[in-house]
This record gives structure tokens, sequence and C-alpha cells, in this order.
């Protein structure tokens, strides 16, 4: 896997074919929770884009919620960027 940056991940849901997305909100929690699951440390792309993302979990947020739009983001972005 690389270390795509924010906006490449913003980019690669807006283009995907696969992608009809209607809640923004679910494409901040899908970068945030794959930042959070994959990056390389402070240092690194996904981790900006982990800060850079608008979606801000509450305490009692445990992941995304399986069946969600969320969740289907979430695995476009394992499938374009590569899950480790």
């Amino acid at each position: 896997m690389g270390d795509p940056t924010y906006d490449e991940l913003k980019e690669a849901l807006a283009t995907s074919s696969e992608c009809v997305v209607e809640d923004e909100g679910s494409v901040e929690e899908a970068i945030y929770a794959f930042a959070s699951d994959y990056h390389g440390g402070q240092w690194s792309s996904l981790y900006e884009a982990l800060c850079l993302s608008e979606f801000e979990p509450g305490p009692l947020w445990d992941g995304i919620e399986a069946g969600t739009e969320a969740d289907f983001l979430y695995g476009e972005l394992e499938e374009l960027f590569g899950a480790q």
C-alpha cells in the first residue's frame, strides 16, 4: 500500500465508478477510519489525512457500522489503495 494524501483519498472516492455518494459525512468517516487503520505514524500522509478529515468521532464511536455507506466507501479505499 502506498501512502495516499487526504486529497487523493477524496478524489479516488469521487471518481470511482462504484461510488455514488449520498452523504458527504460518510466520505469523511470512511477516510478517517481508513487513515486510522493504515497510517504509518505521525509523519505519514495517511496520518495527516486522519487529522484533516472533518469526521469527529464521539466518545462512543467504535468504528464504522457494518452495512452503511461509510462501510462501503471504506471497502472502496481498501480496494483502491490495498489493505496491509
